[in-house]
């Protein structure tokens, strides 16, 4: 080995072992260069890249300017200077190896600047138009590189690192990936980190068109998107549509897959969507069963993990894009097919293994209250499209993927493959699996092609999950009602008869199996007894709202809450704890008289104006038959009038005031 290439190599390895100590702690750093000699040879400075999505202000012409001064003279350049917080800070241009270095010493740290914002700077046009291609390029970003060179030929540092942020701002891509750095430097998400991209972000982020979205993907489109990104990125997105796949496309893409590199991300997060699309491509290519087998428990895995804030990101970005005008004016497969994409290449940014996803997820669900202005925009949208967006529960999304699942073959590879997932929903009673019976109505009519709004009944029996004569067999809301109360129980189990019609849509019943409801209803004793407390209670109260609705009843409805609302101060003379505040359970009976209160008067044929003023007088009556819960229920009024329109809100706010001054004051526990 040559003197000059052995000095170049120690040149090389001073430089990759003093950032390696730059990761220790301080303490850590000075005990090893106490040995060995280091300190001499070693010389410590503190390493630390400041990218280009850092707030730190940097001096950008300054550094220009160094680095013109570097070039010109061939030996380093320093430069005092005053950053934008006021600190005193010295800039410093050399050479390593041939490549400019950049770096600002703050105090007796040394930060080098990072390899994008060095091309960004660097005084020569031809040097920042190279450095395009080696740190601004990404296969899975929508800029282009002649969007990339036309920022490289702006005149200043300045318009160049402004243009570059504006560039990636637009972009879905790298907006993701900032949240998912501020998600590992531990930062704070703000509420713009989880709004929702344009529709222009999204299509080119999908690399489809808004037409494109209602379509059975293809071979041709896996071909494309494949050959476009790479195979795991198309994979991503691909498995992000909830559109349907042609089996030529899941075989292609269960090729792709076993063609695939590695994971290098070590916190990367197989999703839901991502999780589902694997199982299903390696059925279309006839897998063994050892492979299916841990194929589906990593969905089950993922689904524990993650599916909760996966629906809590689709509900939240399901009301912020009824917030867009440009949104609303999307086809309602366009829509839901974005919904879902957004959700899910969201859930990989904030989600890494090591975030608690239950917590983020109940964090998201608090921020997702829907204004009438929203429920009025969500309205708009078909049934179905708003089942499986606004409205979707994990519990349907489990099921809906079961049921593709099943349509793939699943059960008839291993009729106990798909166990894994049955254990996360429904439950066992009698040696029979229960599912959630609310996920079992007959689904409104929607386009076959988008698999999460199919009827999912129809697979489940097929699967064996369900008997042939479960009682929603039949997919008609007329049946199914006469159904369940023609072969209801006569036990002490009779209840359970009033509790499931609250899953039968009474406006798609004849009128006269809708008398023979509303008299199951008023001639059930058990369900009239029932805990105020108890579940069975709020969907008892759930089918008294649907079915009096239908029938513009909403004195009857007034008059059962009201009874509703005895049983429960009967039930609870002292409803405070010894601190003052409210016991959770009087709260949950009250919020779920308010709950069903709401749904009853959203329902009726009035404009919005009367449905409040309705639900003002439901609530002052409960009030009334309630007395003690005055200033809770006061709040929940003023809660209702904060979410409507200034002139809708009148009736509530008046309600309040009155319940306010019948208490003796303001409420002490506003509502949420």
């Amino acid at each position: 080995m040559d003197d000059d290439l052995r000095e170049r190599l120690a040149r090389r390895m001073n430089a990759v072992a003093g950032r390696f100590l730059d990761l220790l702690p301080d303490r850590m750093i000075e005990h090893v260069l106490d040995h060995g000699g280091l300190r001499e040879t070693l010389p410590r400075r503190t390493f630390s890249a400041l990218p280009l999505t850092d707030d730190v202000s940097l001096p950008l012409e300054s550094f220009t300017g160094v680095a013109e001064t570097l070039l010109a003279a061939g030996v380093p350049k320093t430069l005092a200077v005053t950053l934008s917080d006021g600190k005193p800070a010295r800039l410093e241009a050399r050479f390593v190896d041939d490549e400019l270095e950049l770096a600002v010493v703050l105090k007796k740290r040394r930060f080098a600047i990072a390899a994008e914002t060095r091309a960004i700077v660097h005084p020569d046009e031809a040097s920042r138009l190279a450095g395009v291609e080696l740190y601004f390029l990404d296969r899975a970003s929508a800029v282009s590189r002649d969007r990339h060179d036309a920022v490289m030929r702006l005149p200043t540092a300045q318009e160049r690192f402004d243009a570059l942020k504006r560039l990636r701002s637009l972009d879905f891509y790298y907006r993701s990936r900032l949240v998912r750095s501020k998600v590992e430097r531990r930062q704070r998400l703000a509420v713009d980190d989880l709004t929702p991209p344009s529709v222009e972000e999204m299509s080119r982020f999908l690399r489809s068109s808004t037409a494109d979205m209602s379509a059975i993907v293809s071979r041709e489109d896996v071909l494309g998107l494949s050959e476009s990104l790479g195979a795991r990125p198309a994979l991503e997105r691909l498995a992000s549509r909830p559109t349907g796949f042609s089996s030529e496309a899941l075989l292609e893409l269960g090729a792709r897959i076993r063609e695939e590199a590695p994971q290098s991300d070590p916190n990367a997060i197989v999703t839901p969507a991502e999780a589902l699309l694997r199982l299903r491509a390696a059925l279309a290519a006839k897998a063994d069963l050892e492979e299916l087998r841990a194929l589906v428990a990593g969905l089950a895995a993922s689904f524990e993990r993650n599916g909760k804030l996966f629906v809590a990101l689709i509900r939240y970005g399901a009301l912020a894009a009824c917030r867009m005008a440009e949104w609303r004016e999307l086809s309602p497969e366009a829509w839901t097919g974005f919904v879902w994409a957004y959700a899910d290449q969201m859930l990989r940014a904030i989600a890494p293994d090591y975030v608690d996803a239950q917590g983020v997820a109940a964090i998201i669900a608090g921020q997702s209250h829907r204004t009438f202005r929203d429920i009025a925009a969500v309205e708009k949208m078909p049934r179905w499209a708003r089942e499986i967006s606004s409205e979707m529960s994990a519990d349907r999304l489990i099921l809906t993927a079961v049921a593709a699942l099943i349509g793939d073959g699943a059960s008839d590879r291993d009729f106990e493959l798909l166990d894994p997932l049955q254990f996360l929903i429904g439950r066992e009673k009698n040696n029979a699996w229960w599912p959630p019976t609310g996920t079992l109505a007959p689904p409104p009519e929607a386009p076959a092609n988008i698999w999460p709004a199919r009827d999912v009944v129809p697979a489940l029996i097929a699967g064996g999950w369900l008997p042939p004569d479960h009682p929603f067999a039949v997919r008609d809301h007329d049946v199914i009602a006469r159904r369940i109360m023609d072969d209801a129980p006569l036990d002490e189990a009779r209840h359970l008869r009033s509790c499931m019609l609250s899953h039968v849509d009474a406006s798609r019943v004849s009128p006269e199996t809708l008398a023979r409801i509303r008299s199951t209803l008023v001639d059930d004793p058990v369900a009239a007894g029932l805990e105020p407390q108890m579940i069975g209670a709020q969907m008892v109260l759930s089918a008294w709202a649907d079915v009096l609705a239908q029938l513009d009843d909403s004195e009857g409805f007034t008059a059962v809450v009201s009874t509703f609302a005895r049983r429960c101060a009967s039930r609870w003379p002292t409803y405070r704890t010894q601190s003052g505040q409210v016991r959770p359970e009087p709260s949950g009976a009250l919020h779920m008289v308010a709950d069903s209160a709401l749904e009853h008067v959203l329902a009726l044929p009035r404009s919005r104006f009367d449905q409040l003023t309705t639900f003002s007088s439901i609530m002052t009556a409960v009030a009334a038959a309630w007395p003690s819960m005055s200033r809770e229920i006061a709040s929940v009024i003023r809660g209702l009038a904060d979410a409507a329109e200034a002139p809708d809100a009148v009736p509530l706010w008046r309600a309040a005031s009155r319940l306010i001054a019948c208490a003796g004051g303001e409420p002490d526990h506003p509502s949420p």
